[in-house]
């Protein structure tokens, strides 16, 4: 009975299970594919795609126990339709292009129905936020700490490589606590493992309590590890707004106007001291570039995923590196759009609730969309860890009702104002 009305009165258990069955799902097809290629297909699905399958599956059967109310949030309402309307959108073209898709795909949507539906409070959002920044925690140090005892390989990325970013990237860990190069990590690949450790810094900074330096510290050195520029750049854009935001003593001290204007020409000479260290963007000038020429060839759908591996082979089975120049390729102005929009209204959402000093989401917010500037390895067709964080940000800023108490949970050692 306990159990049952638990159930009942929290959206938690169906929000970790969501959360459990995507971070889970990546980090199992990344072990099949790089430690224990003995995990087997299920009718030659990958075990990320089958993982992610049947824990969102059981999550769908816990959410039917949630007595949970629909948003009175108009905002939301309009992200969350955006966000149906961009899987819609792009699944049609993705057919019509002759794009492949996996069978996880078809749980987005109702996800977000879910969340549609029955709405989280801003407790629940808040606690799940929490808990995926530690399982997420949780898997970088298990991986490094099992490459470091020998247990488990490195992803092997070529010497070529290696020696390459031992001359052109800062490696302050090489040679101790990290490898001799950049730390491809649990992602898969150094840039999207880093924009894991950019997260946890945000959501470490944002959070009260004593956990919040364990959580800092395994994004600080997962930043250092894999010395991605665009994770650095999208932890410091989404940490400084928390801080100008926040309640803290920097802004009690001289204004959150003030902080404001100091840290933006803060980051401002960072970024330009970035560009002139690296004005070719690692190579992204030329990927922009031709990505841009390939979608001229049907600027109003986009040519696919397909049309991207038969283009130029320079590009062939990569992505843009800029989110809206990948949705424009992929599927043209129209896809684009609405991608375009989803952005729009999560700042718009965000950038409203931090107002009030309810600054986690919009930490978050800026920092997925720094990084897709110059990365696009999000693939709005189906849940990913970049998608959730977005997700349960713009939901709980969407909650926050300024004329309420703060949310104060001292029992879990947090709150999400900073």
């Amino acid at each position: 009975m306990k159990l049952r009305e638990a159930l009942r009165q929290s959206a938690i258990p169906y929000l970790v299970l969501v959360v459990a069955a995507v971070v889970l799902g990546k980090y199992v097809g990344y072990l099949r594919e790089n430690v224990w290629p003995e995990i087997p297909l299920i009718k030659s699905h990958a075990p990320s795609i089958y993982v992610t399958a049947a824990g969102l599956a059981i999550a769908g059967v816990v959410w039917l126990f949630y007595q949970g109310h629909r948003t009175k949030s108009v905002a939301l309402q309009w992200f969350l339709g955006l966000l149906i309307a961009t899987w819609v959108l792009h699944f049609t073209l993705a057919l019509s292009h002759g794009d492949s898709f996996v069978l996880s795909a078809f749980f987005f949507v109702p996800v977000l129905v879910g969340i549609w539906i029955k709405t989280p409070s801003e407790s629940d959002l808040l606690t799940t936020l929490t808990f995926m920044g530690w399982l997420v925690a949780g898997i970088l140090v298990a991986t490094r700490l099992l490459e470091m005892l020998g247990w488990i390989p490195m992803l092997d990325v070529g010497a070529g490589l290696v020696q390459f970013e031992k001359e052109q990237y800062w490696l302050p860990l090489s040679g101790w606590l990290g490898p001799e190069g950049r730390w491809p990590g649990p992602g898969g690949h150094n840039a999207m493992t880093g924009n894991s450790g950019a997260m946890l810094l945000v959501l470490a900074v944002a959070i009260r309590g004593r956990t919040k330096y364990v959580l800092g510290l395994i994004g600080l050195l997962t930043l250092l590890l894999t010395s991605s520029r665009n994770s650095f750049i999208g932890a410091f854009v989404g940490v400084v707004l928390v801080v100008a935001f926040g309640d803290n003593w920097l802004t009690r001290r001289i204004g959150r106007k003030s902080a404001a204007a100091a840290l933006a020409a803060f980051f401002a000479l960072v970024a330009a001291y970035v560009i002139v260290l690296n004005p070719g963007l690692t190579g992204r000038n030329v990927y922009w570039r031709l990505f841009v020429g390939l979608w001229q060839e049907s600027p109003w759908v986009g040519v696919g995923s397909t049309g991207v591996s038969a283009g130029d082979p320079a590009i062939s089975g990569t992505n843009a590196h800029n989110l809206m120049i990948d949705s424009l390729t992929r599927y043209g102005v129209f896809g684009a759009g609405l991608v375009a929009a989803v952005l729009v209204i999560a700042l718009v959402i965000t950038i409203g609730a931090a107002r009030f000093a309810y600054v986690l989401p919009l930490g978050i917010v800026s920092t997925f969309c720094t990084i897709g500037l110059v990365e696009s390895d999000i693939n709005w067709l189906g849940l990913s860890e970049l998608i959730l964080w977005l997700i349960l940000a713009v939901s709980l800023a969407a909650q926050a009702d300024p004329q309420e108490p703060q949310v104060d949970q001292s029992s879990a050692e947090h709150t999400w104002v900073a």
